[in-house]
């Protein structure tokens, strides 16, 4: 069979490649919004990224938001699903600032000021829309600013730390829980920001991450050997009332952690929360406290999101085959749509065939691997292997 060149796989074409992350469903579950970025090529050498949005339900429906000439990022829709507040650099490069898009109409307006000489690390909306949090460095003294100018630059270990602070835009008075880490571990603690008290409830013995609320515990991941980081992931839990913790879920035989970035447990409701879970070749996402799995797949889950209507899931994926890159998928009702077309180019590339495999070790232990060939391969012909060896539980 002829080849054209048109369906030859290149370097330039991987590269040049652009694939969804960071994907949010709104409150209605009817649209999706995600970030569009190559994760190899950086266009006039830095990272630039757009923003995308899609109709839940509707094939190839995704358009375009933002120009990508920044780093757009982190999009999150207001709790009404008319704003969209987003990560961006567009005002000082390498320096994220919070952005608000309206979808009734106009351009990006910054939330934070554009005159900061340090980034917005992470931010979250309040319940009810009003307020944004979110955690920022202190700006540069003027004592440190002089010292820059002379070129003083000389630094005594531990004497100026860049802490990540907590901050609202606008002012914020509600109860807000966060964990500030060390090298002891971490602290959960309390902030009444009304009056700016911190009550510390409790200490953890290892760095956490994805910290959840639902009354009235508090849920968070963190790894299932709390003595190494080198270790499975698995899902704490703490009684607020009580203040004690214990390990919930996962860590055993599987891992509770995502191929992308974090978060791999989220809130989705005011009584349940989401979990990603590695389980030997298959991804699945997990429904807590009750623990039902509620997708299960053999691919890798990039990103998600859920959105609970009427009793039901819906579910925003990025997954992708041996053949396809990855794209953004809705879930509803058991009926799987591809909202996103970005890797049209290669559906007529011959890249290659996988299917699972499974074997027992002469000690019992079961094992699992993927078998990829090149496709249209000559079965009789020798061709040159590479072993790729993983453990059964993530980072051990």
């Amino acid at each position: 069979m002829a080849t054209s060149s048109a369906s030859k796989l290149t370097a330039d074409m991987l590269a040049d490649l652009e694939v969804p992350h960071e994907v949010r469903l709104s409150s209605s579950a009817k649209h999706v919004v995600y970030t569009l970025r190559s994760d190899w090529n950086r266009p006039r050498g830095r990272w630039v990224s757009s923003l995308w949005i899609a109709e839940v339900g509707k094939r190839h429906s995704a358009r375009q938001l933002t120009r990508g000439d920044s780093n757009d990022s982190w999009p999150q829709f207001s709790p009404s699903g008319n704003l969209i507040a987003f990560l961006s650099d567009r005002a000082s490069e390498g320096v994220a600032g919070i952005w608000v898009l309206d979808l009734r109409g106009g351009d990006a307006v910054p939330l934070t000021s554009t005159d900061c000489e340090k980034g917005v690390a992470k931010f979250a909306w309040s319940g009810d829309g009003r307020y944004i949090a979110y955690l920022s460095a202190d700006e540069k003294t003027a004592k440190r600013k002089a010292k820059d100018e002379r070129k003083d630059d000389a630094k005594v270990y531990g004497e100026d730390w860049e802490f990540a602070r907590l901050r609202t835009a606008p002012s914020y008075r509600r109860i807000v829980t966060f964990a500030s880490a060390n090298i002891n571990g971490s602290s959960l603690e309390v902030a009444e920001l009304d009056d700016q008290r911190v009550f510390k409830l409790a200490s953890f013995p290892a760095p956490l991450e994805d910290l959840c609320w639902i009354a009235p515990d508090l849920w968070w991941r963190a790894t299932y050997d709390l003595t190494s980081i080198i270790s499975s992931r698995s899902v704490y839990k703490m009684s607020m009332a009580a203040k004690t913790w214990s390990r919930n879920a996962f860590g055993e035989k599987d891992c509770a952690c995502t191929w992308g970035l974090p978060p791999g447990l989220r809130r989705v409701s005011e009584n349940s929360l989401v979990v990603q879970v590695q389980s030997g070749l298959a991804d699945q996402l997990h429904v807590l406290p009750e623990d039902a799995l509620l997708y299960k797949q053999l691919h890798e889950i990039k990103s998600w999101d859920v959105t609970p209507i009427d009793g039901k899931m819906i579910l925003a994926v990025v997954k992708s085959s041996a053949n396809i890159p990855p794209e953004v998928y809705s879930i509803v009702g058991g009926e799987t749509v591809c909202l996103s077309d970005h890797g049209k180019e290669f559906l007529d590339v011959e890249i290659a065939t996988s299917e699972p495999f499974y074997a027992k070790a002469q000690d019992g232990t079961n094992l699992d691997g993927v078998l990829v060939v090149p496709k249209n391969h000559d079965l009789p012909k020798p061709w040159p292997t590479i072993f790729c060896i993983i453990s059964n539980v993530c980072g051990a």
